[in-house]
């Protein structure tokens, strides 16, 4: 049995939810029915544009994520666990050689620190196991107006988030089942609790994964993040697009979006260029596919950014008119034209 009929079976849904649940002190935790609204902040690429009018998104190996606690196994809980543990293999093994009335090989002392050794490996292996067992992540907030995840995420305001509603999805679409809520936590799940001893899950590795892809830690619940999470064990690649079956509702552009329009010593002529033709091919699709334009901006005497509504044609008729022909300008004209769209907006 795979990973895509270990998720629909209801049981092992159960059991993670409570697993999950049970580590955050939270027994309202659960995989939901139907899904919020989920936004996916990204850069402005040709490879998140070509994702978007083939309605796929990137996935990427939990390995490569910017927080190394992302996706790692946790064995113990301290040091001292390990050390407790020693100890008590320590004690277990001096009762059967007394016994039998047989000298130990070793001392207290170095059996206890040879085992603290070997645990400590162990655990280190496991820390990274999600990474070579080929666990591929897609994140979504239920934010759009994050002010941290648009400087994160979306190339510093130059880029893009993607809004999609996955309720869309039929109610037996599978897909529907690899979609699920961060939980956040002070302490990792303990994966040694779930094994294949334990009777009320019979998926005991699959646990393991799913319950450790969906624990992060405290400092990161600004994101609320939920997480598209499939599993390709002989997966090569570090990331790749898949079909998702949704298209967005809508594309909030950064604040900066346009910078990348022109040029200077850094940003040539050309990649300005091929970026306007971009821009100009991804909102051609939204007008043809009826998708929502947005831009963020900023409220006015508060840290804080609100997303503004915008035809997508209208958008798309203002690049044409300030580019003609694609043609890039020149960076020190950038905020000139980038006041005189946020007054368009500003007006809507």
């Amino acid at each position: 049995m795979d990973y895509i009929d270990v998720l629909a079976d209801e049981q092992f849904r159960k059991y993670v939810e409570k697993r999950i649940g049970n580590n955050i002190f939270d027994p309202s935790y659960c995989f939901p029915i139907t899904f919020p609204i989920l936004n996916r902040y990204t850069k402005f690429r040709e490879y998140s544009v070509k994702d978007i009018i083939s309605t796929k998104v990137t996935i990427t190996n939990i390995g490569e994520f910017n927080d190394i606690f992302d996706g790692a196994m946790h064995e113990f809980n301290s040091l001292d666990e390990i050390k407790e543990k020693s100890e008590k293999e320590w004690a277990f093994l001096k009762e059967i050689y007394d016994k039998h009335n047989i000298s130990l090989p070793e001392s207290n002392d170095k059996y206890i620190e040879n085992s603290n050794n070997n645990l400590l490996k162990i655990s280190q292996n496991a820390f990274s196991r999600l990474d070579y067992l080929g666990v591929f992540v897609c994140c979504f907030s239920t934010s759009n107006d994050s002010t941290l995840m648009w400087s994160h995420y979306a190339d510093s305001n130059c880029g893009m988030c993607i809004t999609y509603d996955f309720n869309k999805l039929n109610e037996n679409d599978i897909r529907r089942q690899h979609i699920f809520p961060l939980a956040y936590s002070h302490k990792p799940i303990i994966i040694p609790k779930i094994d294949h001893r334990d009777e009320e899950c019979e998926y005991p590795v699959e646990a393991n994964i799913l319950c450790t892809a969906l624990s992060k830690g405290l400092d990161w619940n600004y994101e609320k993040e939920w997480r598209l999470v499939h599993i390709f064990p002989t997966e090569k690649r570090r990331r790749f697009s898949i079909n998702i079956g949704v298209k967005p509702s809508e594309i909030c552009f950064g604040y900066h979006f346009m910078k990348p329009f022109f040029y200077d010593d850094q940003n040539n002529m050309s990649k300005a260029s091929e970026k306007i033709a971009l821009i100009i091919e991804l909102l051609t699709y939204m007008v043809d596919n009826n998708i929502k334009a947005s831009i963020i901006n900023h409220a006015f005497g508060e840290y804080k950014l609100l997303p503004t509504s915008i035809e997508a044609n209208e958008l798309k008729k203002f690049i044409e008119e300030e580019f003609k022909d694609n043609k890039p300008q020149q960076f020190k004209y950038y905020h000139v034209l980038q006041k005189k769209l946020l007054v368009r907006i500003s007006k809507v």
